[in-house]
């Protein structure tokens, strides 16, 4: 009874301190990992951002007239079809690294109106994305300044990097957002905790085999010291 007794304790203190140690280690690990993917996927939009900044106020003027008039006057045809050939040239000098980050961008006029000559490929509404935006900014600061935020979309998360580039250009063009959402993060998140969890069980069995070897080979002399002890007291 005594035996099966030290038994237990020892193996019940073990799976605790090793619950606890995966508990742990499960947690830090998973923060470290997110911070880390968060921070690279704004490093990666943040490049992004600045590259449509320099293409878009480059080759702006090439594209539409210039005017000193805030807000810009309303569009005509002419106009218009300005617009198709810049988003035009924005998507070929974009498209590789956006597909890469599955990203996407909008762009806004000086009145925060976004400047789409048509229905853009997407899983979710422009409209949408910029009111989300708007309410996320509107609860830390105005969409006046460079602004990173999180926000969640019917239940996706989403990141964005909105750039203000209104005092840069006399064409119109107010605000550059770029946004992604982190569904491959998170699925890249859930690839590695497998990988985790596979090499703590194996090591949770290398260790219970260990265990078990030990207890088999010394539990005798702890009897026996013990029994010695009572005979001596």
């Amino acid at each position: 009874m005594k035996k099966t007794t030290i038994k237990w304790r020892i193996f019940k203190y073990n799976i605790i301190i090793i619950i606890m140690l995966i508990t742990l280690t499960t947690i830090i690990f998973n923060i470290a990992i997110r911070l880390y993917f968060e921070k690279d996927l704004f490093m990666q939009l943040n490049k992004i951002a600045s590259n449509t900044e320099r293409i878009a106020l480059q080759h702006g003027p090439d594209f539409f007239v210039k005017s000193e008039k805030v807000p810009p006057p309303p569009p005509s045809p002419q106009n218009s079809n300005s617009l198709i050939h810049f988003y035009f040239m924005l998507d070929r000098s974009l498209r590789d690294s956006l597909t890469v980050l599955n990203a996407n961008y909008i762009l806004l006029d000086k009145s925060k109106n976004i400047l789409t000559p048509f229905p853009r490929e997407s899983s979710v509404n422009s409209a949408d994305i910029l009111k989300q935006i708007n309410e996320t900014a509107n609860k830390s600061k105005k969409l006046s300044s460079k602004n990173y935020l999180n926000f969640y979309l019917s239940g996706t998360e989403y990141i964005a990097i909105v750039k203000p580039v209104s005092e840069k250009n006399s064409f119109g063009l107010g605000w550059i957002i770029i946004y992604s959402n982190i569904e491959k993060v998170k699925q890249l998140q859930i690839g590695i905790n497998i990988i985790l969890s596979i090499i703590l069980i194996f090591s949770i069995i290398d260790y219970f085999n260990f265990f078990i070897y030990f207890i088999k080979k010394n539990i005798f002399s702890i009897f026996y010291a013990q029994s010695t002890y009572k005979i001596y007291c």
